[in-house]
């Protein structure tokens, strides 16, 4: 995706997108009205000085706008913009109520000559649906899959955790004095005091049912441990569960994203135990997730950027120094997390429970994207039939735009694939070899995840009882984590080697 900067500043960045043509602007937190001048003001100079009629404001993370800020939009900056042609502004609306009342109030208030439109989104993949038809097949594949996968950027976890709709903040202590003392009817009796009814449900947006699937879950796990099917005795759950996986576009159960990301901080998280070996169980992974999102963005801008090119160095490298802070997530898991108290405490709030004929898994750090993360960096093309089983089975754990980049991929060279092509062809030049050990190093990183990885779950399952020593969490045993490090580790000597034989090729030469 090609960009090109106007504005920089870390409450207000603007830049010209080439391939939606359109100038992007992206506002964060409390503006003073010397800011919002200095940002609308960057957008006309430009859109002065070229043919633009689209503009996209990012008003998601904006807070509440002072009066005089407000009179200057609607009265002089909207204007402006429209008597230098432009014809439609996209806006994607702020998650602060008042943030967006203001922004409500600016375009009500705006007395132009109705040649400029406005249209407002509260997801930015609505936002990108529409453009696609706007733009008439002008905006690629590979452009909108690089601005879907940038998703997180939308802070869906932050607006999300500011959420209670079942009025469970008050229960948080009881449910985990509940759990610790068995008191398995007390439990049921308060999941089906919670049940938000049809009317309710119908009137839940797209963060409240994330919000609500959150809350259910931790009930629904706390049950299970009991020994009990949560559905067997409230059946009204099958509704409900349902309902919420139809607006979430996720499955009829809490995932790990809801038990982590989406999980509030502090005294307000949701956690099924006093054990502070749970809290912080659930920051590893908080820890992890961004950064892990953040790294999938940047192979897929590898994956359209030439290796001859030196920014495929500098973001692989980028991509690279991101990735430690996934490595340090599963560090700071081993360091604080009790094997022992996992083994045979916590994981057992997570065992499947059965949701009309489908038998659902709970959270488990399996579900992270980073079958994703390889599948970009070295396996669309394994076909291995137990690894590729593997991954798929967890694509539905994940938000839509992950499945969708795993789907487009599927099947065709990974990076790791293009690159060993490119080394066994003539013309390689001294950049693609720096390439090459960029690549190399990012591959190789992926040992300082894998090792202490398989080593804290065969830890924590040295501790679990016979009966239910057969599999972890997520459905799996942990040999399959030895079975993915043996795979990852024949690629990268694919890479390895092909990379060997080029340096001899020009050392001959």
């Amino acid at each position: 995706m090609s960009n090109y900067e106007i504005l920089k500043e870390t409450w207000c960045q603007v830049w010209f997108d080439e391939e939606s043509e359109s100038v992007n602007v992206n506002w964060e937190g409390y503006l003073t009205y010397a800011q919002i001048t200095e940002g609308c003001n960057a957008v006309l100079n430009y859109v002065r000085l070229n043919s633009v009629s689209l503009l996209f404001c990012n008003q998601l993370s904006m807070k509440i706008l002072n009066e005089k800020s407000k009179d200057f939009l609607s009265k002089k900056w909207l204007g402006a913009l429209e008597d230098l042609g432009i014809e439609k502004m996209a806006l994607l609306t702020a998650l602060d109520p008042f943030a967006k009342a203001c922004m409500n109030q600016v375009i009500e208030k705006y007395e132009g000559s109705n040649s400029m439109s406005f249209f407002t989104f509260g997801l930015e993949k609505d936002f990108l649906n529409w453009l696609k038809k706007e733009q008439e097949g002008k905006t690629t594949e590979e452009d909108v899959e690089s601005k879907i996968s940038a998703y997180q950027l939308l802070r869906v976890d932050d607006e999300v955790k500011l959420l209670d709709p079942l009025g469970l903040d008050h229960d948080l202590g009881l449910i985990r004095d509940y759990n610790k003392e068995g008191r398995t009817e007390q439990l049921v009796s308060l999941l089906f005091s919670k049940l938000p009814l049809p009317e309710a449900l119908n009137s839940y947006d797209y963060y409240t049912a994330l919000a609500a699937m959150r809350d259910i879950g931790i009930l629904l796990g706390s049950i299970k441990k009991a020994g009990v099917e949560p559905l067997s005795v409230i059946p009204e759950l099958e509704y409900v569960l349902h309902e919420l996986s139809r607006i979430t576009e996720l499955p009829a159960r809490e995932t790990l994203m809801h038990y982590t990301i989406w999980n509030p901080d502090g005294e307000r998280m949701r956690t099924y135990t006093h054990y502070k070996d749970e809290r912080s169980l659930i920051q590893s992974v908080k820890n992890a997730f961004p950064a892990l999102d953040s790294c999938i963005d940047l192979l897929l801008q590898l994956h359209h950027t030439p290796f001859e090119s030196s920014k495929f160095e500098e973001i692989c490298d980028q991509t690279t120094r991101k990735f430690k802070y996934v490595v340090e997530a599963i560090v700071l898991a081993y360091r604080e997390v009790s094997p022992e108290i996992f083994a045979k405490e916590l994981r057992f709030y997570f065992d499947p429970i059965k949701v009309g004929e489908e038998e659902l898994i709970g959270p488990g750090a399996v579900e992270m994207p980073m079958f994703v993360f390889d599948h970009l960096l070295w396996s669309s093309m394994v076909l291995d039939e137990e690894y590729v089983k593997f991954k798929k089975t967890y694509l539905k754990f994940n938000m839509g735009f992950m499945q969708e980049i795993y789907d487009k991929y599927d099947g065709w060279d990974s990076l790791l694939d293009k690159m060993v092509i490119k080394l066994s062809r003539e013309g390689s030049n001294d950049q693609v070899l720096r390439s090459a050990k960029s690549l190399m190093k990012l591959c190789n990183s992926q040992k300082s995840f894998r090792k202490p990885h398989k080593k804290l779950a065969d830890k924590s399952y040295e501790h679990q009882d016979e009966t239910g020593k057969d599999k972890g969490s997520g459905g799996y045993s942990t040999d399959i984590l030895s079975y993915i490090y043996s795979i990852n580790l024949e690629k990268i000597g694919e890479l390895e080697n092909a990379l060997d034989q080029f340096v001899e090729i020009k050392v001959i030469k």
